[in-house]
């Protein structure tokens, strides 16, 4: 199965800060090469900003990955690189450009996480679908009531009296049920969409 790689220097600005923009620009001439290593006879792309784009065959695909993180790991003394990976595989008939997105968003999903590389399988679609409905229903969601304010009391140790009270978010869907605070407010956070909630 043909494979399209997006593949992430991570940090390669507090790289060149730290190293200078000599040592970052022989990063990126050394991770192609080491790119062409690791994907031995396949099509290598540099992009931009240390992002590179690799196509092969997905039996090759982690074990490149692999192959290229413990090179970059151990790239310098005292200069350990961490890198990213996000793979999709071709599906026939589809336009480069979905190809494409697909592989960023595999990368995108794990930029935060301990992961190195990722494919994009249908445990990331439902993923970025959900994400979409929820960026796209947080208006919907106010007006007609999904969205609630439950208050949790507050007592104090010594008497075991409420003093004050603690406003939580819920959300009470009508397509995917009840949500708690964790599934939808990371999402409204990243997309600058969360000062909704709390007004």
């Amino acid at each position: 199965e043909p494979v399209l790689g997006w593949f992430k220097l991570m940090d390669l600005r507090g790289i060149n800060s730290q190293f200078g923009y000599a040592q970052g620009d022989e990063l990126i001439a050394d991770t192609a090469r080491l790119l062409r290593q690791a994907f031995a006879d396949r099509h290598v792309c540099y992009v931009t900003s240390g992002e590179y784009c690799v196509l092969c065959y997905r039996d090759e695909a982690e074990r490149g990955a692999d192959r290229l993180q413990s090179q970059l790991l151990n790239y310098k003394p005292g200069m350990s690189v961490q890198s990213k990976i996000g793979f999709a595989v071709w599906q026939e008939g589809e336009p480069t450009i979905s190809l494409v997105d697909r592989a960023k968003l595999a990368l995108n999903s794990i930029l935060n996480s301990d992961r190195n590389a990722r494919f994009y399988d249908s445990a990331l679609d439902k993923e970025i679908h959900f994400r979409q409905y929820i960026i796209g229903h947080v208006d919907e969601a106010i007006e007609k009531g999904w969205l609630q304010v439950w208050y949790q009391p507050i007592a104090r140790a010594v008497t075991g009296h409420v003093c004050n009270e603690e406003a939580l978010s819920r959300w009470d869907d009508p397509v995917y049920g009840f949500l708690m605070p964790y599934r939808f407010i990371p999402l409204l956070e990243d997309s600058g969409l969360m000062y909704k909630v709390n007004l």
